[in-house]
C-alpha cells in the first residue's frame, strides 16, 4: 500500500521592507532553516534541531541558518548559494556587499545586528550575544550594501539552564489540504486530498504544489484564505525544542525523572510523555520522519474503571501521588488528540490520507459514530450510547467514524489507534488545552 502520512510543511512569513531596487525579500532569499544552539541543546522553539545542535559544544548562544536562493535571483543575479549571494557586488552600489543578521523584537523596542562567524555554500553562522529569554523576536538575513533581506523566521530562545523543567513551553500548529486533482468537477476520487502540518508561528516555508497535488484555489495567490482547507492554530502540542522532553531511548526524560522522584510512582521512560513525528512532504522514499512535538499520555479514570481521562490543573488536588505532581507542573489543563484516516474511494488503489483532530472538531460536523449493518449509531461527546442501544459505552474495541470537512464538502474518516491496548476513544495522547 502507498502510504501518503500526515505532513509537517513550514511555510514563510514576511514582514514589510524598505523599497529595494531589487527584488522584494520573498523573491530572492529565503530562511529555510534555523537552529539555535547551547552546550549541545537546541534552545529556541524550532522542530528538528536536536541533530544540528547534538555537536555544537559551545558555551556561546549561536545560530545556524540555513538559506534558499529563488530561481528568479539565481537567473537575474546569476549567484547559486548564500555565499555568493553575500559576496555580491551589485551594480550602482558603491559599498562593498556585507551579511548580516538582523534582529528585533515584537514591539521593534529591542533591534541588534550581527556579523556572520562563519558562511559556506547555503549554511551560516552567527554569535547572538545575550539575547534575552522567553521574548518573541523576528530574525532577517540582510545584504548591507543594498538593503536587500532574506524572509523573517520568528524565534523565542528558552530558559533552561539551572531551571526546574516545566510544562509550559507550546507550539500551535495549524493545517491545509492539498487535493489530488484541484478541479471543482472531478468526482471524490479524482480530489482526494492529503493534509499538511505545519508551526503556525515559523520557522516557515513556502507551501510547494508536487506530483500532481494542488494546494491553491487560485494557483497566483500565496494567501492563506486561498488555499483549498485551511485552519489556523488548529491545535497546540509541547515544543519539540523543549529540554524538559529531550529524548534518550533508554533513559527518562528530565521532566519524567523529576516526576518520578517527587511522586516516588516507578514507571518506563516515555511512558508519561512522548514524542509524535510527522513527514516534511509525501514521499514513497524512507527518510527520517521529523520530530513535531510532544504528547502527555491519558490515564485511566480510577472512578470509571475503563475510561481514559487527560489530566488537569486540578489534578494537583488528586489523592493519586502521580496525578498530584504532574498536576503541580501542568500549567494548562489538557484535550484528547485524535489520530483519523479516509481511504481512497477508488476501488483500483489502496491510498491513505492521514489527519490529527481534536474533540471540538469532530463535534463540530456531527460527532462520531458505529455502523451496525447499515445503519449509523450515533454516540454522545462522553462516549455514551442513546439509552436504547444495548450497551452504554463505547470500548476500545469499537470502530468509531465521524464526518470531516474539506474544501469539497464532508467525508468519512476513521479514529485509530495502533495498540492493541488503545484507550476507548482511542485517543492517542493528550495535548494543551489553549
Amino acid at each position: 500500500m502507498r502510504k501518503l502520512i500526515f505532513v509537517l510543511v513550514t511555510i514563510s512569513s514576511c514582514s514589510p521592507l524598505p523599497e529595494s531596487p531589487y527584488f522584494s525579500n520573498t523573491e530572492e532569499l529565503t530562511i529555510v532553516s534555523q537552529c539555535i544552539c547551547q552546550n549541545e541543546q537546541s534552545v529556541s522553539l524550532a522542530g528538528n534541531c536536536d541533530l544540528t545542535c547534538s555537536n555544537k559544544s559551545h558555551d556561546e548562544l549561536k545560530v545556524y541558518i540555513e538559506a534558499e536562493i529563488s530561481e528568479k535571483a539565481k537567473r537575474e543575479l546569476e549567484v547559486e548559494t548564500l555565499e555568493q549571494w553575500c559576496e555580491l557586488e551589485r551594480e550602482d552600489i558603491s559599498e562593498s556587499p556585507a551579511c548580516l543578521l538582523e534582529v528585533k523584537n515584537e514591539e521593534n523596542s529591542e533591534f541588534h545586528e550581527f556579523d556572520y562567524e562563519s558562511l559556506k555554500e547555503n549554511r551560516i553562522v552567527f554569535e547572538l550575544g545575550e539575547l534575552s529569554k522567553n521574548i518573541n523576536y523576528q530574525s532577517a538575513l540582510l545584504e548591507a550594501s543594498s538593503g536587500v533581506q532574506s524572509t523573517f523566521i520568528n524565534f523565542l530562545i528558552l530558559k533552561f539552564k539551572n531551571d526546574e523543567p516545566k510544562l509550559n513551553s507550546t507550539v500551535l500548529i495549524s493545517e491545509y489540504e492539498c487535493l489530488r486533482n484541484g478541479n471543482v468537477d472531478a468526482g471524490e476520487a479524482e480530489n482526494f486530498g492529503f493534509n499538511f502540518y505545519f508551526y503556525a508561528q515559523g520557522p516557515k516555508k513556502p507551501v510547494k504544489e508536487f506530483d500532481n497535488l494542488k494546494c491553491w484555489q487560485d494557483p497566483n495567490s500565496n494567501n492563506f484564505e486561498d488555499l483549498f482547507s485551511f485552519k489556523e492554530n488548529k491545535f497546540s502540542i509541547w515544543s519539540p525544542g523543549d529540554q524538559s522532553f529531550s529524548l534518550n531511548s533508554s533513559t527518562l526524560m528530565p521532566i519524567e525523572k523529576l516526576i518520578k522522584e517527587k511522586s516516588q510512582q516507578d514507571f518506563h521512560p516515555h511512558t508519561l510523555f512522548y514524542p509524535i513525528h510527522v513527514r516534511e512532504r509525501a514521499s514513497e522514499e524512507e527518510e527520517e520522519i521529523p520530530l513535531l512535538g510532544y504528547l502527555m499520555s491519558s490515564f485511566e479514570d480510577e472512578a470509571n474503571p475503563g475510561i481514559h481521562k487527560c489530566l488537569s490543573q486540578s489534578d494537583s488536588n488528586s489523592d493519586n501521588r502521580l496525578y498530584q505532581t504532574i498536576g503541580t507542573y501542568l500549567e494548562f489543563d489538557t484535550i484528547p488528540l485524535y489520530l483519523a484516516k479516509r481511504f481512497s474511494p477508488s476501488p483500483s488503489e489502496e491510498v491513505e490520507n492521514t489527519i490529527l483532530t481534536t474533540k471540538r472538531e469532530i463535534f463540530e460536523t456531527g460527532g462520531w459514530y458505529i455502523k451496525e449493518g447499515s445503519e449509523k449509531v450515533q454516540i454522545s461527546q462522553d462516549g455514551f450510547f442513546p439509552l436504547e442501544h444495548s450497551r452504554s459505552r463505547i470500548q476500545n474495541t469499537d470502530t468509531l467514524y465521524f464526518k470531516y470537512k474539506n474544501h469539497y464538502g464532508e467525508f468519512e474518516y476513521q479514529i485509530f489507534h495502533e495498540e492493541i491496548q488503545a484507550p476507548h476513544d482511542k485517543r492517542i495522547g493528550c495535548i494543551p488545552k489553549i
